[in-house]
């Protein structure tokens, strides 16, 4: 997903003032007032949940060429990597490559953290009427659900997304920055919908949310799969970004959910280690094929301890089991239990069965070079074959640099799980989240000296710094902290 998965962070505070009274937030709480009086002369808002303005009509001008540009870093890679252009009423999209925009469910994010983050004085009375455009537009695309509002991915928007879905990071970051803008503007419609974002955390996957809680544990999901993926950065920023919602709101029902949630993590946090090439796992589940040698295959089944068992579907995604062959199937695997996943096989006569597997490559997001390896033997009597742990660590990717920023090769992900670690063990004080750090951060050290990463660059974690580094230049000296 072409998405910031970890960029927010904290503003460092001045010395003699709180987290709270930064320069920025001083900013806005001076001229907010000032400001958000002269923007309600303007059209009036709708209840959310209902369909978004007509944009351009109605004596509303085309705003997709007067947006305040964004300044630094971001207003690079908004040009370049995200291609961020502008509808016409003001929400920010996605250019295509087949010139059509796409209105990617995160993107006003971005928007309204970079616009607060580059407020200044002489700059406040164009950016917080921006503030305002881009917040508002994304709250009259969102839809009621379950008492939340969300904002959805639509099927067909990535390999994952065969279903239609809302993502617990969008909805985090969403309940963050609708919160601060909502303050900045005095616009209690906003902090009402950062509520309402937050409430998409907390309903279960079996009703349609991203709520996870089984033996595990509690978790919430950026994309909320059946077995659940735990897609480890998402899962980190959704946590961080409801934190901080947390911090700025009150609502006691986020704190609560992030520290049950963090406690979930910090249990699991070994299962994402890919010691064999110094990485973490982007998620704990991944998709092999499986075929049976000598018979059909009449069904396939793969039971998860702890979560369930998996049938074949009629979605064709690699993240779906589903029939490929008379005698082959794509089927998902996970990492998250100790104990072996179990594939269940209709067979009319004895057959050994075999799994494609491949390698770990870091330009790629699934292994290569696959071969066909058996793993048993079933009859039509017994159709159950074990897979082994060895054998899905083979299947679950690590971290990958397939992403090219600044013309390089670049791991955001890995990086992400290092810096997101300390800020949630920072807020919490859960344990066992730095030593996760540390060893991660050590880890990463060693990349200078693999072949396997040469020529790569990876997503700095240390403060002060935004441009890719290559990895020539980390070593086992790298800093363990973000200061």
């Amino acid at each position: 997903m072409a998405e910031e998965k970890a960029e927010s962070r904290r503003e460092a505070p001045v010395p003699g003032r709180s987290a709270e009274q930064t320069p920025t937030v001083e900013l806005l709480r001076i001229v907010g007032g000032r400001v958000a009086r002269r923007l309600r002369l303007a059209a009036p808002r709708k209840a959310p949940g209902t369909a978004p303005r007509p944009a351009g009509r109605g004596g509303r001008r085309d705003l997709s060429r007067s947006m305040p540009p964004f300044e630094g870093r971001f207003g690079q890679m908004a040009a370049g990597f995200y291609r961020l252009e502008w509808n016409e009423d003001g929400y920010p999209c996605r250019r295509q490559d087949d010139g059509t925009l796409y209105e990617h469910p995160i993107y006003p994010v971005y928007a309204i953290k970079h616009y607060l983050r580059q407020m200044r004085p002489a700059d406040a009375e164009l950016l917080l009427p921006a503030v305002d455009i881009v917040a508002n537009a994304a709250v009259d695309r969102m839809e009621e659900f379950e008492g939340a509002l969300v904002r959805w991915y639509e099927p067909g928007g990535g390999a994952r997304l065969f279903e239609r879905h809302y993502s617990a990071l969008t909805q985090g970051y969403y309940a963050e920055h609708l919160w601060m803008a909502g303050e900045a503007l005095g616009q209690p419609r906003l902090k009402d919908a950062a509520r309402r974002c937050f409430l998409a955390l907390t309903v279960p996957r079996e009703r349609g949310g991203v709520l996870y809680k089984d033996v595990h544990g509690v978790s919430i999901a950026e994309v909320p799969q059946m077995p659940n993926s735990y897609i480890l950065n998402g899962w980190q920023s959704a946590l961080f970004a409801a934190w901080q919602y947390h911090e700025r709101s009150g609502d006691q029902a986020a704190s609560e959910l992030v520290q049950a949630s963090v406690r979930t993590m910090a249990e699991m946090l070994p299962a994402f280690d890919a010691p064999e090439v110094a990485n973490s796992r982007y998620g704990l589940t991944g998709f092999a094929y499986l075929r049976t040698v000598g018979a059909d295959l009449g069904d396939a089944k793969v039971t998860v301890p702890g979560e369930g068992e998996f049938g074949l579907t009629e979605h064709r995604s690699r993240w779906a089991n589903h029939r490929t062959g008379p005698r082959q199937a794509n089927l998902v695997f996970s990492l998250a239990s100790a104990e072996d996943n179990t594939v269940h096989l209709d067979v009319d006569r004895p057959a050994a069965v075999e799994l494609q597997l491949g390698r770990y490559d870091p330009l790629s997001a699934a292994p290569v070079d696959g071969v066909w390896e058996q793993i048993g033997e079933v009859t039509p009597e017994d159709g159950v074959v074990a897979i082994p742990r060895r054998v899905v660590e083979r299947i679950v990717h690590p971290t990958n640099f397939v992403k090219v920023i600044d013309g390089l090769h670049t791991n955001v992900y890995h990086p992400v799980h290092i810096r997101r670690l300390r800020h949630l063990a920072a807020a919490t004080g859960v344990e066992g989240l730095e030593k996760w750090a540390d060893h991660w951060t050590e880890a990463m050290g060693r990349w200078s000296g693999m072949p396997l990463y040469r020529g790569l660059a990876a997503t700095p974690i240390e403060p002060g710094r935004e441009s890719p580094v290559p990895v020539e230049e980390l070593s086992g000296g790298l800093e363990k902290r973000l200061g």
